[in-house]
């Protein structure tokens, strides 16, 4: 089953990020700055061990599972293709357009686990009524 305190680690990780954005979006001090984007990546880095295990655990044969490490890896990898464009030196050197990108990426993101999370919730918690039903 898909327990609360995952999501609760989520949800806790991702306000932290959006906070460490909030904070690279309005100072100015580069020292706070650079500690805000620190938190943020490492932050960022941090759900994902968090998050692979239940999305792998949530599909159903190998052809699901294979896909489903797929496309979690492309998912991963699409900032590393995005960000030399998001982070261009046109938006320098305060980078505000870059990071309000960056929050609309975020919050898109959040929107997409927390859907995805319901939908695997409310499938387990049919799987677990057949199966009592079932004993």
């Amino acid at each position: 089953m898909l327990g609360r305190t995952w999501l609760t680690y989520f949800l806790t990780v991702e306000s932290t990020i959006i906070i460490c954005y909030i904070v690279l979006f309005t100072v100015s001090n580069a020292v706070v700055r650079y500690i805000a984007l620190i938190i943020a990546v490492a932050c960022a880095g941090s759900a994902y061990p968090v998050i692979w295990p239940e999305r792998i655990r949530a599909l159903e044969g190998t052809l699901a599972s294979g896909f489903g490490i797929g496309f979690t890896n492309a998912m991963a990898q699409f900032g590393g293709i995005v960000g030399p464009h998001v982070y261009s030196t046109v938006f320098g050197p305060t980078y505000r357009v870059s990071y309000g990108i960056c929050l609309a990426f975020l919050a898109v993101g959040i929107s997409a686990n927390l859907a995805s999370w319901f939908l695997v919730h409310r499938r387990d918690r049919k799987v677990s009524e057949l199966v009592g039903a079932d004993e």
